[in-house]
């Protein structure tokens, strides 16, 4: 099982705080079945410049490295980015450097807010650049803002649709998320996990929950886990 989305990281961003805690929180996946993990640090454009940013990952990702060697030998391991949308994102130069290593998703966190019109063209510029392949982050933070008719919108063009699991662990939930897979807008799930406390991850608990949605969940899952991660 895939978790896409992480924290994992120590001392990048607002997650792990430590390589104790990182180890602590790859545990924990592993234990509730979780065998590929994404690490996906926040960057914000406005802060640095990509190089930048891809040096200090390397550099958390090298603190982690002889622990996930040691401790992890099964568990497949890729970097990657959550990148705060930005006014200008769809030029970025060399967009495939912020993407999940070894594919062309490119994890795109959208405003917590009702979007503009200029934030939708934006995407579709960045998706018609054919350099990457768009995939929301976190989906179920904007449905309070947007319409549903927004995403679909999106997902004709291709863009990717990521659920964090904290969504799925309550049941009144349930038929949104299979209204969700149903209209072709559930490709991934991810922990969003930031650390060991109260943003620790979630992942067995999500799948419990979604077990009776299986035939409408777990086949979306299994066709872009195999098709990116295989």
């Amino acid at each position: 099982m895939l978790d896409i989305h992480t924290h994992i990281l120590p001392e990048i961003d607002d997650g792990s705080s430590s390589v104790e805690q990182s180890i602590e929180m790859i545990s924990m996946l592993v234990e509730q079945g979780v065998d590929k993990i994404v690490f996906t640090p926040h960057f914000y454009a406005e802060m640095e410049a990509p190089e930048q940013f891809l040096e200090r990952r390397h550099e958390a990702y090298q603190k982690l490295l002889p622990y996930l060697k040691e401790q992890f030998p099964d568990i497949r391991f890729r970097l990657g980015t959550e990148i705060c949308y930005y006014i200008g994102v769809s030029v970025m130069e060399d967009k495939k450097r912020l993407c999940i290593e070894g594919t062309p998703l490119f994890l795109l966190e959208l405003p917590m807010c009702k979007w503009e019109r200029s934030v939708i063209t934006e995407v579709k510029e960045l998706v018609r650049s054919e350099q990457v392949i768009v995939t929301l982050a976190h989906i179920d933070r904007y449905f309070d803002f947007n319409p549903l008719s927004v995403f679909e919108e999106l997902a004709r063009m291709g863009v990717l649709m990521q659920l964090n699991a904290d969504f799925a662990l309550e049941k009144r939930h349930r038929r949104f998320i299979k209204k969700l897979a149903k209209k072709g807008l559930l490709h991934f799930i991810g922990t969003d996990a930031h650390n060991t406390g109260a943003r620790c991850p979630r992942y067995e608990d999500a799948m419990r929950n979604l077990w009776p949605l299986r035939d409408y969940v777990f086949g979306n899952l299994s066709v872009y886990e195999e098709q990116f991660f295989n």
